[in-house]
């Protein structure tokens, strides 16, 4: 897709214009290296298939030395991932038998882990990460990345392996889309994900969904599943005269796999007041086989036919 023609009712592509009577946009949301400087090889990118399969490689061959985990700007997509990446490296080199010779830190601009759960949520995530000699840095704003090392506030921290989160952005097809945009993300009506021109949803990380303590609905594929049900539902009873569905309800859950098969559940309701109510389960083996198959049934539905 290259634009959307909220006027014309029409979306164009590379070889087409398409027109519609309802449109659904759900571009997500885009990694931006570009936004860091110097953020680029010998350093990894978590959120880049290639770079992953590269930093796999330098892994397999990684014996000793301090490998950080850097969020280096927000908003981005799946908020636990670094440090549930953090753990199952710290996992494999305990497996390895090299884990002491291997530091891991982890690091994030935002005043702690996932400020969205709250901070009896974001303690029990940090001591995850401190009982297994992880170490966590809150606040730690990057200004630039050299080679493998950060540098915040004029600091440099030096790492042997640095893997790295970029801020993420809408894709300019969503900026330009001439819809009412919240900051640089779409507005849409958080009960009906309807946008600011009929006809036109949103879901997904492409939108921004305020909070009642003020932060915003994290970008998770949960919520994108959810808020696409409630707007085909609503499609389809335009469409047939049923009655409107249920509204979108801002509830929501995902894993944190901890290692050594074992895994913790964020969930709750994202909606609630005066602030989101989320728990942090404890790590269990069971929550873990929930995380199997839950990647298993969705791998399976949307790839059966493939």
């Amino acid at each position: 897709m290259t634009a959307i023609d909220a006027r014309t009712r029409t979306v164009r592509t590379d070889t087409a214009r398409i027109p519609f009577d309802y449109l659904i946009v759900a571009l997500g949301a885009e990694p931006r290296t570009d936004l860091i400087p110097g953020f680029g090889p010998p350093a990894f990118n978590l959120y880049d298939p290639d770079d992953v399969e590269r930093v796999a490689a330098r892994i397999r061959t990684f014996r000793e030395g301090r490998i950080l985990v850097a969020v280096l700007g927000v908003p981005y997509k799946c908020p636990p991932a670094p440090y549930e990446a953090a753990m199952m490296l710290d996992d494999l080199f305990r497996k390895r038998g090299l884990r002491d010779g291997v530091e891991i830190h982890a690091s994030t601009p935002q005043p702690m882990s996932l400020p969205v759960v709250g901070a009896a949520g974001c303690a029990q995530v940090e001591g995850q990460l401190a009982g297994k000699g992880i170490r966590f840095t809150a606040n730690r704003k990057v200004m630039k990345v050299d080679g493998s090392s950060l540098v915040s506030d004029g600091t440099t921290i030096p790492a042997d392996l640095l893997i790295g989160v970029p801020p993420h952005r809408p894709p300019v097809v969503a900026r330009e889309s001439g819809l009412t945009m919240r900051g640089e993300w779409i507005s849409v009506d958080p009960a009906t994900l309807r946008a600011s021109i009929d006809g036109i949803f949103a879901i997904g990380d492409v939108v921004e969904i305020p909070l009642a303590n003020g932060m915003a609905l994290p970008k998770a594929g949960i919520f994108a599943e959810e808020q696409a049900k409630v707007v085909a539902a609503q499609i389809t009873g335009e469409i047939t005269g049923r009655p409107q569905p249920a509204p979108y309800d801002g509830h929501g859950y995902c894993f944190i796999e901890m290692g050594s098969g074992q895994a913790s559940m964020v969930q709750g309701d994202f909606f609630a007041t005066p602030a989101p109510a989320v728990q942090v389960t404890p790590p269990s083996a069971e929550a873990y086989q929930q995380k199997l198959e839950f990647e298993r049934t969705r791998l399976s539905s949307w790839f059966a036919a493939t």
